[in-house]
């Protein structure tokens, strides 16, 4: 995966170096609005947490193949990933051995609820 650079051209707009998925709606969403310096730092605080995302996205698909599941498998799946985050608070918070994987539990639900717009957009899931 290459990383990914928010270059400010000086004229109001910025520009993301590299364009793997999502970055070319971020760009989008610049070339519209005014870029100022506190749009610019939440772009790229969002870049890593997305690219995050992505990646987990990439390894679902590797190890799974493409999954056009019904809403209902869709929401079971989204609902353990949330189930493994709230264990993992739960250990921050009081101890425990999940308690380093907040982060990680957080991407996955985040990848998961990703795949559930993508299945959508592909429009071939089935009952």
């Amino acid at each position: 995966m290459k990383a990914l650079r928010l270059r400010d051209n000086n004229d109001g707009t910025a520009t993301v170096d590299a364009q793997p998925l999502v970055v070319r709606d971020i760009q989008l969403a610049l070339s519209n609005a005014e870029a100022t310096a506190q749009t610019m730092a939440t772009v790229e605080a969002a870049i890593g947490p997305l690219m995050a995302i992505a990646g987990e996205r990439l390894r679902q698909d590797a190890k799974w193949g493409e999954q056009n599941h019904d809403p209902f498998t869709y929401l079971t799946v989204l609902l353990e990933e949330v189930g493994e985050f709230a264990q993992a608070a739960l250990h921050l918070r009081f101890g425990g051995p999940a308690q380093g994987e907040f982060r990680k539990e957080a991407i996955h639900m985040a990848a998961v609820a990703l795949a559930i717009v993508e299945c959508i957009d592909r429009a071939k899931w089935t009952w």
